[in-house]
């Protein structure tokens, strides 16, 4: 139970974060109503193409700014945006007709279901430390739980510092054109 609810509690951290190694990609996920269900192990998106030629890319809206697009959400037609409502993928026109896309999107697949995923794997302390602040709560050990949260607060900063160094020295690039640096 601690570990299931350090899941839900580590999705809400990861939501925040795009870690490259918890990326996946769906490239037959189905749109054929505006409300469609979002995979289970769904943790936050990072983009969504429709798979039509050209193909689309959906741009995100807030939920709150549905209602801006109120006139969108009446009429029938390809989709233009999307947004996330509790477990579903809303998308703005109501489809016209069911759409294949490429959904690019952030995971953390449950231990029950998976019995490992990349973050037990590759951080297993993150994964520890978040099931001792569950327990610590439970017991009423809010001098414990303070400390353990304060180490999974710092590794889960170290995680996303290190995640964004990678990816800022993934973007470098070598001139080969012959002049000097």
């Amino acid at each position: 139970t601690w570990i299931q609810m350090a899941e839900n509690e580590l999705r809400m951290a990861m939501s925040r974060m795009m870690i490259g190694a918890a990326e996946t990609v769906d490239d037959s996920f189905v749109i054929d109503s505006q409300f469609n269900d979002l995979p289970d192990d769904f943790v936050s998106c990072r983009t969504l193409r429709l798979e039509i030629s050209p193909p689309k890319e959906l741009d995100y809206i807030t939920p709150s700014m549905v209602d801006r697009y109120k006139y969108l959400t009446d009429s029938v037609g390809t989709p233009d945006y999307y947004t996330i409502q509790g477990n579903m993928l809303r998308v703005i026109s109501p489809p016209d007709t069911t759409y294949t896309a490429t959904i690019t999107y952030y995971t953390l697949p449950a231990l029950a279901s998976a019995g490992t995923n990349w973050l037990l794997d590759s951080f297993p302390k993150i994964y520890l430390y978040a099931s001792m602040v569950e327990a610590y709560d439970y017991y009423g050990a809010s001098d414990k739980k303070s400390e353990k949260l304060s180490d999974l607060n710092r590794m889960l900063s170290e995680l996303e510092m290190t995640e964004e160094q990678g990816a800022a020295a993934g973007s470098l690039q070598m001139r080969t054109d012959g002049g000097k640096p």
